[in-house]
């Protein structure tokens, strides 16, 4: 995977290409041509995955996967996006 992190300790930055990203939330069907796949993913750490994903689910979020394991990034993780399209993931450590 192309990878890259820069971590100043209260703000984390991380790149990697827009195939893997799209895989990482389930894209990768879509086209990598215009604005079919996301370009950027927006990252909040949170308590409860599970019980912020109920609560955005029943606020109208569109939900773009349901809370979720990545054992590979030791996290719970689950995608939205905003109403401008954005990818968000909200995530915690496991």
């Amino acid at each position: 995977m192309e990878y890259a992190l820069f971590d100043n300790g209260e703000t984390k930055i991380e790149l990697l290409s827009r195939e893997n990203m799209a895989e990482i939330v389930g894209e990768e069907r879509k086209s990598l041509d215009g604005d079919a796949q996301s370009r950027f993913l927006l990252q909040f750490k949170v308590e409860d995955v599970d019980k912020t994903y109920e609560y955005l689910h029943k606020q109208g979020i569109k939900c773009v996967n349901e809370p979720h394991d990545r054992q590979e990034w030791r996290a719970r993780v689950a995608h939205f996006r905003d109403p401008d399209n954005n990818l968000i993931e909200i995530y915690k450590m496991i």
